[in-house]
């Protein structure tokens, strides 16, 4: 879930998409060696914050290497290999705006997505166990905000009910889709009940 933001972060940076897929591996990689993606830091507050400050932190001691490494430095850079999961975010990179955006707006927009997609993947799998795979499939496309392909009267004529109970259905699925997002940001906040106002927060900020 956390490296496509991190991704986006140092991609949005002025990094090429090798040398952020290795800073990204490599920033996971030492916060897993010390044991800090699981606790983050309490007086930091949110992990997404958290996680944030240490890409910034590893990104100066990056430059900070690269520096030392022009004034006499021997250490070859070796590039791992590719993520398939940034790879997969580089169209969306590469149309976002890139005039007046910053970092840090690339990083929220990524997490936004990432959280979005995960909670859709949880919300599938939920619809799939009740047997309304059919349901979500035809509704899927309202909940990420894009207009629905049939009409209500249409997907109701396939599922062979009416265009009232298809409304109500849509009107459940999309309070699930909440809950699934909710579910989602709770494990990325010290108390559940701030998932609420991590949801305003991240969508305010998206404008």
């Amino acid at each position: 879930m956390y490296w496509s933001p991190v991704y986006a972060f140092f991609r949005r940076d002025g990094m090429h998409d090798v040398d952020a897929r290795d800073l990204t591996q490599g920033l996971f990689a030492e916060l897993l060696e010390r044991g800090d993606v699981a606790g983050g830091d309490p007086e930091v507050g949110r992990f997404r914050n958290y996680l944030l400050a240490c890409a910034r932190h590893y990104r100066s001691n990056t430059r900070d290497r690269e520096r030392a490494q022009k004034r006499g430095g021997d250490r070859e850079h070796v590039p791992i290999a590719a993520m398939e999961s940034c790879t997969a975010d580089e169209p969306l990179l590469g149309v976002e705006p890139t005039d007046t955006d910053t970092p840090e707006a690339a990083y929220l927009r990524a997490w936004v997505r990432q959280t979005v997609a995960m909670a859709l993947q949880d919300l599938a799998r939920q619809e799939q166990e009740k047997g309304r795979s059919q349901h979500f499939e035809l509704l899927r496309d309202s909940l990420e905000g894009h207009g629905l392909e049939k009409s209500y009267a249409d997907i109701a004529g396939l599922l062979g009910t009416t265009e009232a109970a298809i409304k109500v259905a849509a009107h459940r699925l999309r309070r699930r889709f909440r809950t699934a997002l909710l579910s989602q940001l709770g494990a990325t906040v010290d108390d559940a009940s701030d998932a609420e106002a991590e949801l305003r927060e991240l969508f305010a900020a998206l404008g």
